[in-house]
C-alpha cells in the first residue's frame, strides 16, 4: 500500500506507519475483499476508522492531519480520486 512521503520520519516511526497501512488491508480482505458485497462498505468503514484512531493515538492529531492532506495529493495525482 502506497502512504505517500515519510522520509522526515525516523526508520522505525516510517516502519510503524507501513505496518498500520498494512494491518488496514489485512482487516479489509479478512472481512469480505468483493467491493459489491453488502458488508464491504461497513467493513471498509470500520477498518478506516479503526486505523485513523490508532494513529492519532501513537502521532497525534497534527502527524494524522498531514498524513491525509499527503493521501489526498497522492489519489489526486494518481488519478485514484
Amino acid at each position: 500500500m502506497e502512504i505517500g512521503d515519510l522520509s522526515d520520519l525516523a526508520p522505525l516511526q516510517q516502519e510503524e506507519i507501513q505496518s498500520a497501512a498494512e494491518e488496514l488491508v489485512e482487516k479489509i480482505v479478512a472481512s469480505d475483499p468483493d467491493p459489491s458485497s453488502p458488508g464491504y462498505q461497513q467493513a471498509w468503514a470500520e477498518a478506516v476508522a479503526d486505523s485513523d484512531r490508532l494513529f492519532r493515538q501513537r502521532y497525534g492529531a497534527r502527524l494524522w492531519s498531514l498524513h491525509h492532506i499527503e493521501a489526498h495529493h497522492l489519489a489526486r495525482t494518481s488519478g485514484s480520486e
